[in-house]
């Protein structure tokens, strides 16, 4: 299907979505009204992933970004639409009982926020699918030896510290990883930053352009360590990077997969997941007398519908920002590192902390917590805004998918935005900013003291 047939469809769609939105909110808000917005969510959202393969395949962010989407956001809302869960009597560490209008609001912005990131992806799209004439980057044997070497001196201290901090997981358990408990711990110095190291690191060793082999065997190596860094309790902690690592290797070394290796890669992660999430609370769902789609099929969505609930939540509880906007809290480079407690609380604007410290008080000061969702900080927005970030979002991924491979800065830079975008959908886009920073000061210190070399291989 051309661009411009997507493009008349799906302006249509936006049409009709601005209609129904008009007509909804002058309605009563009752239980006919939220099935609608629900089923238009889902019109709209399989229209988007219909239309965004046919337009740019598997292969590309906006493509994931959705299937993560779907994950997190909208697993719940589907299973409860074909009547497999009752999404009503789907509660988190507490019964909360949310409103018609509640959901018809959640629905509603859902659909207008997939519907104008999708706008956005057909405004950057090209037709030239290397608009800087065929520009490659070549291999660079200075990054390549920086980035290995730098990989390499962290790698000693990243196994220390992930062995210390499993030692004070085990005997306090998964909440300690939020509660401060490992920050008391004494680290031998080769921990200090070894974290930071690795992907910085790894970023400088991607954007020298290496060969395949090369790329597989090192970033065989950095999901070994993210492997054993989930094994604490967070799923995230792998899923996302392995994600960043297969999308790179997809996009650089394969440019084809077919879908029954993506359907496998997919069903890897969820099981990979699972048995995290067994090991961190493995008596916590009894589901010994369940059904077989009860227990595995929306278990699962239930155990990733966290995410779904932030919005929810946020209007039930009529959470207003009083100060900056919840967007941009881990840009204020003061809460760097800060663990979770009633200081940060005061100090900075987490709406994951916010929200927690709402419903629950004291399970906040324990360490637990909701997460946070692109839904969330952008709802938190005036509707303008949300509605300017959600296209520019759009617009944003189609440009780096054109150009990634032309520009040395995105190739270092890649592993973060894929991070950022993907991982939006669970956390705040903007948390990996300033290690994103670092990377770019480490690559601008390499090329001072070796820029005749690196200019020649661009």
């Amino acid at each position: 299907m051309r661009l411009q047939n997507i493009a008349i469809i799906h302006f249509l769609l936006l049409l009709y979505i601005v209609i129904s939105t008009i007509v909804v909110f002058q309605s009563s808000p009752s239980e006919h009204i939220v099935f609608y917005t629900q089923v238009l969510l889902f019109i709209t959202f399989f229209w988007t992933l219909y239309a965004q393969i046919r337009l740019n395949g598997i292969i590309h962010l906006f493509t994931i970004f959705l299937g993560l989407f779907f994950l997190f956001l909208l697993g719940l809302p589907f299973l409860d639409l074909i009547n497999v869960i009752d999404i009503t009597k789907v509660h988190l560490f507490k019964p909360i009982v949310l409103s018609n209008e509640i959901f018809t609001k959640v629905y509603t912005f859902s659909t207008t926020f997939i519907a104008i990131t999708f706008l956005g992806v057909m405004f950057g799209y090209s037709n030239d699918n290397n608009p800087k004439g065929n520009i490659e980057i070549k291999y660079s044997s200075i990054l390549f030896s920086a980035g290995i070497v730098i990989f390499l001196l962290a790698l000693p201290g990243i196994l220390i510290k992930y062995y210390l901090q499993f030692q004070i997981i085990l005997q306090q358990g998964y909440v300690s990883i939020y509660n401060g408990s490992l920050e008391q711990i004494n680290y031998p110095l080769i921990c200090t930053g070894s974290g930071t190291l690795l992907i910085i690191g790894y970023c400088i060793f991607i954007s020298s352009n290496p060969n395949k082999k090369q790329y597989i065997a090192i970033t065989t190596i950095f999901l070994i360590t993210q492997i054993i860094n989930g094994l604490k309790g967070q799923r995230s902690v792998l899923m996302f990077p392995f994600v960043c690592c297969v999308w790179f290797y997809l996009k650089f070394y394969i440019g084809y997969v077919s879908k029954r290796k993506i359907i496998l890669m997919i069903l890897c992660v969820a099981v990979a997941g699972q048995a995290i999430l067994f090991l961190r609370h493995h008596n916590d769902f009894s589901t010994k007398n369940n059904s077989f789609v009860e227990k595995y099929i929306s278990g699962f969505f239930i155990q990733q519908g966290v995410s779904f609930f932030i919005l929810p939540y946020m209007l039930h509880y009529d959470l207003r920002n009083d100060r900056y906007p919840y967007l941009i809290a881990p840009l204020d480079i003061r809460s760097y590192g800060k663990i979770q407690n009633t200081d940060r609380l005061k100090k900075f604007n987490y709406l994951p902390d916010q929200l927690m410290y709402r419903m629950l008080p004291q399970d906040f000061k324990k360490g637990y917590g909701l997460g946070s969702s692109i839904l969330g900080v952008l709802y938190d927005l005036p509707i303008i805004i949300s509605l300017i970030i959600s296209f520019l979002m759009g617009f944003f991924i189609t440009k780096f998918e054109l150009i990634v491979k032309s520009s040395r800065l995105l190739m270092l830079s890649a592993y973060y935005i894929v991070y950022a975008v993907t991982s939006s959908t669970r956390y705040e886009p903007f948390q990996l900013f300033y290690d994103l920073v670092l990377v770019w000061i480490v690559f601008m210190i390499i090329e001072m003291f070796y820029s005749k070399s690196l200019v020649s291989a661009k």
